[in-house]
């Protein structure tokens, strides 16, 4: 499968210019995002890219600002405006249906955007919650997919709570395993979480083709 893979400037509210790569041109959009941290960038989506990436798809890949390619520094009171803007972009590129994935701060971003704003889908790698963010973040009722490495006891039982108390259908895939975010991507147990991400993507599309209700499901 030959899917060309373009690079992307979206400017943002503030000026500041996103970077990032463009694969494919399909009408189902995923948008991923990494989380914050030095050294962090789009590529840490790499091993997940060769399983979504297809013909009817288009996966943008960003890095966060004050990363990467990107301009600015990291500021996470602007990352659910910067969302937006990149939400706008796939739809007036043609996006009919979009998933927004995150990692880290990023997920937990992207719950709180969605909690205002209706998107389809989210794929939510080890949001991290403060505050009671667990109980209030719980979305419009689009599909969620949690996951976390287990073996952070805290971190996987505020997720646990967080999808319970989730609007709408929400999975969670719990790994044993330290690694948390992007790096449950990588590693012994990774295989497994590819394939529920392809296999939440694949469901979600087809409800929302047919409107059918969502259901709440688990997995160890």
């Amino acid at each position: 499968m030959d899917i060309r893979v373009l690079p992307v400037e979206i400017p943002a509210e503030d000026g500041a210019v996103l970077r990032g790569q463009q694969w494919g041109n399909g009408p189902d959009w995923i948008i991923l995002l990494h989380e914050p941290g030095a050294e962090r960038d789009l590529d840490g989506w790499r091993p997940l890219l060769p399983a979504i990436v297809t013909p009817e798809r288009t996966v943008l890949t960003v890095d966060l600002r004050g990363h990467g390619a990107s301009d600015g520094a990291w500021d996470d009171t602007l990352c659910g405006a910067d969302i937006a803007v990149l939400l706008a972009f796939a739809r007036t590129n043609g996006a009919a249906w979009v998933a927004l994935a995150g990692a880290g701060d990023s997920a937990t971003q992207i719950l709180e955007f969605s909690s205002t704003t209706p998107i389809d889908a989210s794929i939510l790698l080890s949001p991290v919650f403060r505050g009671g963010q667990a109980d209030a973040l719980r979305g419009r009722g689009e599909a969620k997919l949690f996951a976390v490495g287990s073996r952070s006891e805290q971190l996987s039982e505020e997720i646990r709570k967080a999808r319970n108390r989730s609007i709408g259908w929400a999975m969670l895939v719990s790994m044993p395993t330290d690694a948390q975010g992007v790096d449950l991507l990588t590693g012994p147990y990774s295989s497994q979480l590819v394939e529920r991400i392809v296999s939440f993507l694949a469901e979600q599309r087809m409800l929302a083709r047919h409107a059918l209700p969502g259901r709440r499901a688990s997995a160890s």
